[in-house]
């Protein structure tokens, strides 16, 4: 089962959606979306070892960055990280002994997906490190099992999310676009957690839907045209989001008045992100943001990784 490696470290990005819309209720509980994302500069550390026996060992490094609060949140039950190994290990029928060590970064509850992020990597750990050979739709479908965020971050870059989140079409980046294809962000946490269940329970449905909208920030994608974005952005749980949480509302007006081409809350928040020209753009905003906020506040400057993150998901070298 085994290529010879004992060890491996990867990256788990975060990801923002840049286009939400809720279309219906299911009735498995779940809601029909469709959704863009891209995974950004943003990331979690995973250490996944195998060792002997059979038992199954998790733990946080002590050089997360996430206060040890929020990670009992995440600690509670199975995080999605433990999940998708006991998943994996049940698709495979392999019995052997891990220890997986996550170096957490992502703030929890923030809409960046950082669980799913967690998820993801340690689906692509085990496939290489137990040398199972599944393919990208094969771990896929077993993070589909676990969470909607997973099988687009198993994906790994820019993609076309429907169905509750299963159905994955990934986004073509245009080559000739070169280093434009990045899209500079600016990202602030404002410290709490938002529940992803919660915002979803309390939305009401629209009756309308923007396809042009949904058409011109597929193509500004595409094309690495951050421009195209602005005016673009939707997110159909922002209102909800609002109500529930008027301060995040105070943020993404004041990320706009510090200067951000546009700006919107991420998934179901509590992260707002706003677009920036270039890096240097983007740190200027977060300067404005910190006179604000204070330095104490999470923020980050950040970009979207167009042409995926399969590379990082390998082992990391010295």
């Amino acid at each position: 089962m085994s290529n010879g490696r004992k060890t491996i470290t990867t990256f788990a990005p975060a990801k923002i959606n840049f286009f939400l819309e809720v279309l219906s209720r299911r009735d498995d509980g779940y809601h029909n979306l469709r959704s863009i994302v891209m995974p950004v500069s943003v990331y979690d550390l995973i250490e996944i070892e195998l060792r002997e026996g059979k038992n199954l060992l998790f733990d946080y490094s002590e050089k997360s960055t996430i206060p040890l609060e929020e990670l009992q949140v995440a600690r509670n039950g199975d995080n999605l990280a433990v999940k998708a190994a006991k998943e994996f290990l049940r698709e495979t029928g392999i019995s052997k002994g891990f220890r997986i060590r996550l170096e957490k970064h992502i703030p929890v509850g923030s809409g960046m997906g950082g669980g799913s992020a967690d998820a993801a990597a340690v689906l692509h750990c085990l496939n290489m490190l137990c040398n199972a050979g599944f393919d990208i739709e094969k771990l896929r479908m077993i993070g589909a099992k676990l969470g909607s965020d997973i099988p687009a971050l198993t994906h790994g870059g820019a993609a076309l999310i429907e169905g509750k989140g299963e159905i994955v079409t990934p986004l073509n980046i245009a080559k000739e676009s070169g280093e434009n294809k990045r899209w500079w962000l600016v990202i602030l946490y404002p410290h709490f957690h938002v529940s992803t269940k919660d915002i979803y329970s309390r939305h009401t449905l629209s009756l309308t839907h923007d396809d042009e909208k949904y058409k011109r920030i597929i193509c500004s994608v595409e094309k690495g045209d951050i421009r195209g974005a602005v005016g673009n952005l939707k997110n159909d749980l922002q209102e909800t989001v609002f109500r529930k949480y008027p301060v995040i509302k105070i943020i993404l007006e004041k990320m706009r008045e510090a200067g951000a081409l546009d700006a919107m809350v991420s998934g179901s928040g509590s992260s707002v992100f706003g677009l920036a020209n270039d890096k240097q753009h983007a740190e200027d905003v977060a300067e404005r943001l910190r006179k604000v906020f204070g330095m104490s506040i999470w923020l980050r400057v950040a970009h979207t990784l167009p042409d995926g993150v399969m590379a990082a998901h390998g082992p990391l070298e010295a």
